[in-house]
């Protein structure tokens, strides 16, 4: 049996306008629209079949569902961010520096560095 996935963009949307509880305040700090993230949570609450939020005249408040759904989505939320950060944090490349004078840049350094950067792959 194959496990489904919510709409990932929707639970993000969701995650940071539960946290605000405000959806303005999510769509600023997701550099989207207001309305952006109202269609994020309906195709989110659709497709759960559950409302998350109660909307209220310039307020938001999370039902019932919406708050344990919001403390399982930001627990999990928070895995992803932690392997991601520390991924990154391994994965950094070596910078190297070579401060040549641009004479032996061109005529020698240069057309050897792509042969040097293949044999380090």
């Amino acid at each position: 049996m194959k496990n489904q996935l919510p709409p990932l963009n929707a639970v993000r949307a969701f995650a940071v306008a539960a946290r605000h509880q405000s959806f303005r305040l999510a769509a600023e700090e997701l550099h989207v629209s207001h309305s952006a993230v109202s269609r994020h949570i309906k195709l989110l609450e659709e497709y759960l079949g559950v409302l998350l939020f109660e909307r209220r005249i310039r307020q938001s408040v999370l039902t019932p569902a919406g708050q344990r759904f919001y403390e399982q989505v930001s627990a999990g939320l928070s895995q992803i961010a932690s392997a991601a950060a520390a991924l990154k944090q391994h994965a950094a490349l070596p910078t190297v520096r070579i401060n040549v004078r641009p004479s032996f840049a061109v005529l020698w350094l240069t057309p050897r560095l792509a042969d040097f950067i293949a044999s380090l792959r």
